[in-house]
């Protein structure tokens, strides 16, 4: 969802409003509108919550959705020929550092490159 990680607020989802209250998104009759959860926040679900093994989880964030889109052969994976898009998570899950076709444009410690 288009609100995914961003503050409280009003957003646009297709046609309609959508209101985000601690992370629920919700239409104005009340609906629920979708999720905002971060896929960070997904992998620490399936692990913690569903108790999916670690890297089973990984797999369904990162190449399982890949080969389904038919990307498999530049993204969803680490290793050689790939464009080295991937997200670095601390072993609870938590966001630390994010490249982009080999740049490192994000990093929780601000010192991004």
């Amino acid at each position: 969802m288009r609100a995914g990680g961003l503050a409280d607020g009003d957003y646009t989802l297709g046609a309609q409003t959508v209101t985000v209250t601690n992370g629920q998104a919700k239409t104005a009759d009340g609906s629920l509108a979708g999720s905002t959860c971060s896929l960070d926040s997904a992998l620490r679900n399936m692990v913690q919550l569903a108790h999916i093994p670690e890297w089973e989880a990984v797999q369904m964030a990162s190449a399982i959705p890949a080969e389904y889109l038919g990307i498999g052969d530049k993204l969803g994976y680490i290793k050689a020929g790939q464009q080295a898009s991937f997200a670095v998570v601390d072993e609870c899950f938590h966001l630390t550092d994010t490249f982009i076709r080999g740049n490192h444009i994000y990093s929780v410690s601000g010192d991004n490159a």
